[in-house]
């Protein structure tokens, strides 16, 4: 049974040493939920290195590497050394999809953007061909019939009290600051909220009462937003998300979202000064 080893690298220290945690307090969604699209002839590990050592002698058939940030530079040592043994690896994620060029001198191919349907051609590929093509560019314009992601794949690690779940990817609005915007480009797609409670009622049979809605920016369709928070009241679970500053524009809204267990609410603040956000536009 062929097997794909999906990796998050950690970062480096200024001193040239990798950040370890005694936990990974918001384990990321891609990786199980790629997981839970595999073929069913296709085995899935799952490596978060900032809480796993890495095995370079796996018998991993394929590496896929997901990096943010800092984290890509630590991505392209990772990705070095399994290529050195003779194993082929792909790069995601917003960093590689945004420096592809850069990306593949360090690994075989790249996944830019949406990957659920670029992941099974690049498999179908290796299978046929045993080999893959350098560039799998698919953006995905419909979020229904996803999966229920493969949460035992974190749940079996030293995890915090809360688990992924998403309603929308990308963001109705198009900052020039932003790498989300550099590739949804003010796209914003939403699930069939019916889906997004299945991800949420399975989160809780795992035991926890936490969920982290990791969306780009919950705020962007508020009537969405609405629907959602109305069905999630009922579940009794604690929830947090990020989101613009709009939300407090809706104080009926936010008041919702309060009540059905939201506790945190992530935004960015790009400057302190007018002058400053006047630049930014």
């Amino acid at each position: 049974m062929p097997k794909v080893l999906f990796i998050q690298p950690s970062q480096y220290l200024s001193t040239g040493e990798i950040v370890k945690q005694k936990k990974l307090y918001l384990p990321g969604l891609v990786f199980p939920l790629l997981a839970a699209m595999l073929p069913e002839n296709w085995e899935a590990e799952v490596n978060l290195e900032v809480i796993d050592d890495i095995n370079f002698d796996t018998d991993a058939d394929i590496i896929g590497i997901g990096a943010m940030g800092h984290s890509i530079f630590r991505a392209f040592d990772i990705a070095g050394e399994f290529r050195k043994r003779g194993k082929i690896v792909f790069m995601g994620g917003y960093m590689a999809s945004m420096i592809p060029e850069i990306a593949l001198e360090h690994a075989d191919s790249v996944v830019i953007g949406d990957a659920e349907i670029s992941l099974l051609k690049l498999l179908s590929d290796f299978e046929m061909h045993g080999s893959i093509d350098r560039i799998y560019n698919n953006p995905v314009h419909d979020l229904s019939d996803l999966p229920v992601p493969r949460y035992e794949l974190l749940t079996s690690k030293k995890i915090g009290d809360m688990l992924p779940v998403q309603a929308g990817r990308g963001c109705n609005h198009s900052c020039s600051f932003c790498s989300i915007a550099c590739l949804y480009k003010g796209r914003h797609l939403t699930r069939p909220v019916d889906d997004v409670i299945r991800d949420i009622k399975k989160i809780k049979s795992h035991g926890y009462n936490k969920f982290y809605m990791i969306d780009d920016n919950i705020i962007s369709n508020a009537g969405y937003l609405e629907e959602l928070c109305s069905k999630i009241l009922p579940l009794n679970m604690k929830w947090s998300s990020q989101c613009t500053m709009n939300i407090a524009r809706n104080k009926s809204l936010l008041n919702l979202a309060a009540r059905s267990g939201c506790e945190i609410l992530s935004l960015g603040i790009e400057s302190i000064s007018q002058e400053g956000l006047n630049k930014l536009n």
